[in-house]
């Protein structure tokens, strides 16, 4: 009889066990929209990761179509990515097509993120998407000759008159010319996509009696052109983001002569457009906890210091002033102090054909000088076509 008890405490024993799901093969594979600069630091990241887990992980660089065709057309095929990085503008294009990330959260404490970041990858109250790096403009100012930057768009236009040609938009692409723009909307209380909503009008109105004060190459200024000519002396005021400021840093051009500061109060307070990318785990992932430590790993503040430091991204992490020393927080005050205002701009059909209307009313009220409410009125039943039905902002 001894034999046979423990026999069946042995087999009693292993059956209450729980069984543990064993790792299919092959390495964790994230696929990420990055440049071969940023690349090189994101195999280094994930080099680190490896290292520390003894997960076998292999990072590619993809472009979003390559991604976004991947993702539209079921999932078929190998390789099958674990993680998959896609642009803010197209989350919910996506949210399908991901993991549900509630579950594998409740065995992780995430960090604080701020509030404006939450949103974006959230779909029916729950998560599909954590961000990992983010990106917002911020007003780089010449202290040479603006000692204290202007705080609403009045002493905005003081500064332009008693400066012409000194404050600049980068007007060239309708993508850039959008990241000043929307702002502008945003401080009126407008509706982007509505152009007949009174605070998009109040906004173009606002430029309407800024425009003869801008520099002259505000219509063929990029991002890097306009920084150029900041540094030079040419515009002493231009709107930007952290990567650029981080160039003029380098060049030992900021916090003195030039520092960065919070865009300027509209009507309806301070607002910035929150951009940048998000990372989700595919439905047919085969690797799905893998790929969740990654994402826990990505966000820790050593990691995130990292990305702001080698790459200009900045942290959807709520302390990042606490990422920084001492000199990093004086120097990039102005993106710091608009983290609390930044939104992400609400997706849209069509975007690229938005962009283009928003530009062309740019241009006419101006360029030309015509008049903002004409104008817009001119242009809303194209941007109502673009758009289709939707819910009012």
């Amino acid at each position: 009889m001894r034999p046979l008890r423990l026999w069946l405490v042995m087999v009693l024993g292993f059956a209450a066990v729980p069984c543990t799901p064993s790792r299919e093969p092959g390495p964790l594979l994230i696929w990420l929209i990055v440049s071969p600069e940023q690349e090189k630091v994101m195999q280094g990241v994930a080099k680190e990761f490896e290292s520390r887990h003894s997960i076998p992980t292999r990072l590619e660089a993809k472009s979003p179509e390559q991604i976004e065709s991947w993702l539209a057309s079921g999932q078929k095929g190998e390789p099958r990515p674990d993680l998959v990085d896609v642009d803010i503008s197209r989350l919910p294009d996506f949210a399908a097509t991901v993991q549900d990330l509630e579950p594998l959260m409740k065995k992780w404490n995430p960090p604080s993120l701020l509030y404006a970041a939450w949103a974006p990858g959230t779909f029916s109250d729950r998560l599909f998407f954590l961000p990992w790096h983010l990106s917002w403009s911020a007003m780089i100012c010449n202290g040479s000759v603006l000692p204290e930057p202007p705080r609403t768009w009045n002493e905005l236009l003081a500064v332009a008159g008693e400066h012409p040609g000194g404050v600049a938009l980068r007007g060239l692409r309708p993508e850039s010319l959008a990241q000043d723009l929307v702002p502008l909307i945003g401080q009126a209380g407008g509706d982007p996509y509505d152009f007949t909503d009174p605070g998009t009008i109040k906004a173009f109105e606002f430029l309407g009696r800024l425009g003869p004060l801008l520099n002259l190459s505000t219509r063929s200024f990029t991002e890097e052109s306009i920084l150029a000519a900041q540094s030079q002396g040419e515009v002493i005021l231009h709107f930007n983001n952290l990567k650029r400021a981080q160039i003029l840093a380098h060049q030992k051009l900021l916090p003195f002569p030039n520092y960065t500061a919070i865009l300027p109060e509209g009507p309806e307070g301070v607002a910035g457009r929150l951009e940048g990318n998000y990372l989700g785990i595919p439905k047919t992932a085969p690797h799905p906890r893998d790929a969740y430590l990654f994402l826990q790993f990505l966000l820790e503040p050593k990691i995130q210091t990292r990305l702001f430091d080698e790459l200009g991204w900045l942290s959807p992490l709520a302390d990042t002033k606490n990422l920084l020393g001492e000199f990093d927080q004086e120097r990039y005050q102005g993106f710091l102090q608009m983290a609390s205002a930044v939104n992400a701009l609400p997706p849209a059909k069509h975007l690229p054909e938005v962009q283009e209307l928003w530009a062309r009313a740019f241009a006419e009220v101006v360029y030309q000088g015509a008049p903002a409410q004409e104008v817009l009125a001119r242009l809303a039943p194209e941007m109502k076509r673009l758009l289709g039905v939707r819910a009012k902002l």
